[in-house]
């Protein structure tokens, strides 16, 4: 609706371009039936590198370890999670996890420099790091924590979704998704895309409950098996549109309809009425 708007300003003959990592089933669509034009961007920024996939079952102990790695090389974490309600207690969590962290790696040193307790300096402990910091509330709260991370005051961030668009932070290049069946698609991506933003290689994990391999709808079990075999937002979108439908040609409606004759078939039946229409 923004872009419809935007065309309403433009002066008549002028070209508009719109720009997607992940079209929305119904623009791409569109695109497809050549009542839009496309034109595509095949290859990232020279020296990018795309972010190492892993989607499986929730584990703190993979957490830990990935957190550990990214601050371990001086780089920074984005922890999402689906529910607003969940993002205080995974901070507590990531706390936790990091104080653990921090201790293991005093106890060692203490034993491997064969000191005791008393006589270890605070010069001879490892740096206390592994601030964390929430991200959500109304605009100026949230820009004021996101500047936070920004600046480096902080090495993980949790939050929302609200995270997948906007934010150009290279020095952040894990990112970890809870139950990330609860996502869709291009949303995944979009948030993968927060990550390896420069030439450093980023990971990215989503995990699902353990006792959710059970319950996963199809749909649900088609995404995280794309998200993990597709890297490009062109593929990600014609999977995306596979999947959900492609909605309303002329209406307002984003996805729809496909299950109910099939990808191949739907596109068929649509160019023959678009035909039909032009005649």
């Amino acid at each position: 609706m923004q872009k419809e708007h935007l065309k309403r300003l433009v002066a008549p003959g002028v070209d508009v371009l719109s720009l997607s990592a992940t079209p929305i089933p119904r623009t791409l669509q569109l695109a497809q039936l050549g009542i839009r034009g496309l034109s595509k961007i095949h290859h990232p920024p020279p020296g990018r590198l795309p972010p190492k996939t892993f989607v499986g079952a929730f584990s703190k102990a993979r957490i830990k370890d990935a957190i550990n790695n990214e601050i371990n090389r001086g780089g920074q974490v984005f922890y999402v999670v689906p529910l607003k309600s969940l993002v205080s207690s995974r901070r507590l969590m990531i706390q936790d996890m990091l104080r653990e962290i921090e201790e293991n790696k005093l106890a060692n040193l203490i034993r491997q420099s064969k000191e005791s307790v008393a006589d270890n300096s605070d010069a001879k402990r490892p740096a206390r790091r592994g601030r964390v910091i929430e991200a959500w509330g109304g605009h100026p709260e949230l820009e004021h924590r996101v500047l936070t991370f920004e600046r480096g005051d902080a090495e993980v961030l949790v939050s929302t979704s609200v995270i997948e668009n906007g934010l150009d932070l290279p020095n952040a290049n894990t990112l970890i998704v809870e139950s990330a069946h609860l996502f869709g698609l291009a949303q995944l991506h979009q948030i993968r895309g927060r990550v390896g933003r420069r030439a450093r290689q980023a990971y990215a994990f989503f995990f699902i409950p353990s006792n959710a391999e059970m319950t996963l709808t199809a749909n649900a079990r088609d995404r995280l098996d794309a998200l993990n075999a597709l890297r490009t937002g062109d593929q990600i979108a014609n999977k995306d549109l596979a999947i959900r439908g492609a909605g309303s040609l002329f209406g307002e409606h984003q996805s729809g309809d496909i299950q109910d004759v099939g990808y191949t078939l739907y596109v068929i039946m649509l160019r023959k009425a678009l035909g039909e229409m032009r005649i």
